[in-house]
């Protein structure tokens, strides 16, 4: 995730001073989408290794 991360944020800065080849603007969309699915899935298994938390004590 982590470099995932930090390629968003180097295309970001890129198309802050030119405009992105259409292949660059397609990985930027791919790995922003990845990035948000990996975000979601990490947020639900903090949630349930919580639960299991809450449930062993």
């Amino acid at each position: 995730m982590a470099i995932s991360r930090e390629l968003i944020s180097r295309f970001d800065k890129a198309q802050e001073d030119r405009l992105l080849s259409t292949l660059e603007d397609w990985l930027r969309k791919q790995l922003k989408i990845s990035y948000l699915g990996l975000a979601s899935l990490e947020r639900t298994i903090a949630r349930q290794r919580g639960r299991i938390t809450m449930l062993k004590e």
